[in-house]
């Protein structure tokens, strides 16, 4: 009679040991996942990041779980699959939590106790919830203790992928990001373009800015090109134009100058007021940055004020 071992928690710490020294679940580019994997094949998957403020609850498991199972069957399935692993460490409550224990906030103390205490010896317990008067601590205990649960649940993460939501290097990393990023900036740029100057009346359908933005060929009038192209590069350059969030007299401008740039009757204009009361402010707060009427420039930092006709970059 064949022996049957029935130590499930040995049976478990064998085979994810065996995983790890194998490195099965570590992706590397051009490698397929699976017997017979494809080269061509990828799939990448992540899972909403854990909030490191406290021990791990049921939701976690459950919701890595489903992760964990879509990507080993994506394996079985011959996909070269990445599932990374991230700690979510910004956000007020880590920092309400810290305060609250510098604060000496008994409940939140207790509360802290009891977590820590599930991971940690008696006697360290107290030094631990101390050091939680600084927030950095709070996400570094949690996210350790975090990582150590989901390797003992065995989930199919590639370990060497893993970063909390502070490190800079998580940019650095994320070579897909900016691909994406100037993909979507580049659509948003192009509609925001063809919105704001068919506003204004001119002809062109989303697809012909399209097709302007992309240096290609379009059929229609020079002027309406023109218009197009300055709204392009209006938009694409506008950051220059700020100091710290301050939008100034030169800014606004210089903005004018670019957006009427060949599509003004006479070319003076382009740059100048016209020769009305201009008022330039913020619309939230009401607060005016300048006024302008003629050749005089009125600084206010006042609400309300004289009699303005309160039109915002009303120039030529």
């Amino acid at each position: 009679m064949v022996a049957v071992n029935n130590n499930y928690g040995d049976i478990e710490e064998k085979w994810q040991r065996r995983w790890h020294e194998a490195r099965i679940f570590d992706a590397e580019p051009g490698v397929g996942g699976g017997r017979g994997g494809d080269r061509g094949k990828k799939f990448f998957i992540t899972v909403p990041y854990p909030y490191t403020s406290g021990p791990l609850h049921i939701g976690h498991g459950r919701t890595y779980t489903i992760g964990d199972i879509i990507a080993r069957f994506k394996r079985l399935e011959g996909y070269n699959v990445l599932f990374p692993m991230a700690f979510h460490v910004t956000g007020t409550p880590i920092l309400a939590i810290a305060d609250s224990i510098a604060r000496g906030d008994a409940e939140v103390v207790a509360r802290y106790r009891d977590y820590v205490s599930i991971y940690e010896r008696e006697e360290r317990v107290d030094e631990i919830v101390n050091s939680f008067s600084d927030a950095e601590a709070v996400a570094k205990f949690f996210t350790g203790r975090i990582a150590e649960d989901f390797k003992r649940m065995g989930y199919s993460i590639d370990w060497r992928r893993k970063f909390n939501t502070t490190e800079p290097i998580l940019i650095l990393n994320a070579y897909l990001v900016p691909k994406w990023e100037i993909s979507l900036r580049k659509e948003a740029l192009i509609r925001a373009t063809h919105a704001s100057t068919a506003i204004e009346g001119n002809p062109l359908s989303l697809e012909e800015v399209s097709k302007l933005a992309q240096g290609r060929k379009v059929t229609a009038t020079r002027r309406a090109k023109q218009e197009v192209l300055n709204y392009l590069n209006v938009l694409e350059n506008i950051e220059k134009y700020q100091e710290a969030g301050k939008i100034k007299e030169t800014h606004i401008l210089n903005l004018h100058r670019d957006i009427t740039k060949e599509t003004l009757d006479n070319p003076e204009w382009e740059g100048k007021y016209r020769d009305i009361q201009v008022y330039v402010g913020n619309k939230i707060t009401g607060e005016i940055i300048f006024t302008h009427w003629g050749d005089n420039i009125y600084t206010t930092a006042f609400k309300g004020g004289p009699n303005f006709n309160r039109r915002i970059f009303d120039v030529v």
